[in-house]
């Protein structure tokens, strides 16, 4: 990017002035070199860049021009990645393999599993390790929950913003959206990254058909629901599972004691945390972060409640996958979480044979959202951490109906009280004791009577 500094294009192109001078004296001491340097300048001076000469602006808005300039032109996408990994080499050796830069297709990787697992992370890693291939980058985080705030036009607008580099807030619908992606964004090469994609109208708005973008575009695509990646257009699915015990027991200590292992006073109880969470890394990191935190007495009191509910932080991206569910696959969640895991499907189908919910097409849901799996021997398996979530999700549903019928018994037992009493005062007090709705019942009941 030239700077043409109180000369013009023309002189440097041309050599005149100055520069015609000082080629005359280059010329008799190095010869036939100073056509090459000729030809350079004139190239140098066809080139876009600043001209200084023409004093239309001071010299400071000419470098704070310059340097936004050669800042956006050198930044590269890199997303931010936590220093804590562990066991993601051989997943990003695989997915490096699948996306094969050298290869002049169109790629579209689609990873898969259950919510806390570390898909988002992986996808971040593969997409910083490609990025400086590219010129035009693009990440749409959590597309599930943007998508309800901003709409599906408003991460349409952000994908060609980003990926035109200028900005763009000219879409009003999901269709024009569409036509506009394929004619803006049609035969450049370019990387993105949906992450976290339930449904597959996000697919179509945003990706549609991989053809849409240039050969040798590469596409990274999160989502907790098989069947998001495992259409024709995304040939490379690949599933993200639960970390092994080794693993685990490393990603654990370093949130906790800042190490890869624990120190002899806490191998045991390392080992109880670890074995009760099950290999989720965003489980392991939450319960890491938090135990330094908290005074070593309450420790164990943590751990025992850990084997019974997930922590908020967990529970909240737990209880995504299961919000998503319609009620008839919420129920079979729960009656496997409460009491069929480690049984036999067949035994649990033959169970549920006189019911109303569809439990072939239900268990194939559960096992695409990544909630449950079926082994070979064909017993049902749910992690613990979901298999927490759901034991307290009826638990605290079985407690609101308990607190629901007390209720319901005071304000009978209190209206009943109430009608009995005369005198204005001590009907407010038997209201405030039982609860205000009396008050409107009580007169109403008057009313009738």
């Amino acid at each position: 990017m030239p700077i043409f500094y109180d000369v013009t294009p023309a002189e440097v192109r041309y050599q005149i002035g100055c520069y015609e001078k000082a080629f005359l004296s280059h010329k008799e001491k190095f010869g036939a070199n100073v056509n090459k340097w000729k030809a350079a300048l004139n190239h140098v001076a066809n080139l876009n860049g600043w001209d200084n000469s023409k004093k239309n602006r001071g010299e400071g808005e000419l470098v704070d021009e310059i340097v936004k300039k050669v800042i956006n032109e050198l930044k590269t996408a890199s997303l931010l990645v936590t220093n804590c990994l562990v066991g993601i080499e051989n997943h990003v050796k695989e997915i490096d393999a699948m996306m094969c830069c050298d290869s002049k297709d169109i790629r579209i990787v689609g990873i898969h599993g259950m919510g806390g697992v570390g898909k988002t992370t992986l996808a971040k890693i593969i997409y910083n390790r490609l990025s400086h291939h590219f010129e035009d980058c693009c990440f749409l985080s959590n597309i599930r929950e943007t998508s309800k705030l901003k709409g599906i036009e408003g991460l349409q607008n952000q994908l060609i913003s980003d990926l035109l580099k200028r900005q763009w807030s000219n879409i009003g619908n999901f269709e024009e959206g569409i036509k506009m992606i394929k004619e803006r964004l049609c035969g450049k090469t370019v990387l993105v990254l949906l992450d976290d994609v339930d449904e597959m109208t996000h697919w179509d708005a945003l990706i549609g058909q991989p053809a849409w973008f240039g050969l040798g575009s590469r596409v990274i695509i999160t989502s907790r629901n098989r069947d998001i990646v495992e259409v024709p257009e995304v040939g490379y699915p690949y599933e993200l599972v639960s970390m092994n015990f080794n693993q685990s027991l490393q990603l654990f200590c370093k949130h906790a004691f800042g190490r890869d292992y624990p120190s002899d006073d806490y191998v045991a109880f390392s080992t109880k945390v670890v074995k009760t969470i099950g290999g989720l890394p965003l489980a392991l990191e939450a319960i890491g972060k938090l135990l330094p935190r908290r005074s070593k007495d309450v420790w164990g009191v943590i751990l025992k409640k850990l084997k019974q509910v997930p922590l908020n932080e967990v529970k909240r991206k737990l209880e995504t996958s299961y919000d998503a569910l319609d009620e008839w696959k919420k129920h079979i969640f729960l009656d496997i979480a409460c009491l069929f895991t480690g049984f036999d499907q067949r035994i649990v189908l033959h169970s549920w044979k006189d019911s109303d919910l569809f439990p072939e097409e239900g268990l194939e849901v559960l096992q695409k959202m990544s909630l449950i799996k079926i082994g070979k021997d064909n017993k049902l398996w749910m992690h613990d951490q979901l298999r927490g979530l759901g034991r307290n999700i009826v638990h605290l549903e079985s407690y609101k109906e308990r607190e629901k019928r007390t209720r319901l018994g005071n304000h009978e037992e209190g209206l009943d009280m109430v009608m009995e009493t005369k005198g204005t005062q001590k009907v407010e007090a038997l209201c405030r004791k039982f609860d205000p709705q009396l008050l409107y019942d009580f007169v109403n009941k008057e009313v009738e009577t």
